[in-house]
């Protein structure tokens, strides 16, 4: 299939923050296509960059009760000079443990490097279905 995802990350600590539309065409685990983003000051403004980017996705279900998830996003943005030698990734985890029917416990990861900007982030939780 071919897919379009939209996302808008603002993350002031890091000083990481753009608008971007990823379209991709996947075929099984794998997807690859073009990322636009707009890392200007106004992120809803005209000012978009155009770039490759690649992508894999994986889940796996064992013994009926834990879930892992793993991604992998790749971008190709280019440079200050406008050559597309820089390579940037986002790359996440989930694990997630069915306690009961309702209720699942899960742990949640990413590790990026972005904008020049490498950081981590991790998560844990419990997620109740009403």
């Amino acid at each position: 299939g071919v897919y379009f995802k939209p996302e808008y990350m603002n993350k002031e600590s890091q000083g990481v923050k753009y608008f971007k539309l990823d379209w991709r065409r996947t075929w099984k685990d794998v997807s690859f296509g073009f990322t636009s983003r707009n890392d200007n000051d106004n992120v809803f403004s005209k000012n978009f960059e155009t770039f490759a980017s690649v992508g894999m996705s994986k889940k796996k279900t064992y013994r009926e009760k834990v879930d892992v998830e793993v991604s992998f996003d790749g971008y190709f943005p280019p440079d200050e000079t406008g050559e597309n030698t820089t390579f940037e990734f986002e790359d996440k985890f989930k694990i997630s443990w069915k306690l009961t029917d309702k209720i699942t416990l899960y742990n949640l990861g990413e590790v990026s490097k972005l904008q020049g900007k490498e950081f981590y982030k991790g998560k844990i939780g419990i997620e109740v279905a009403l």
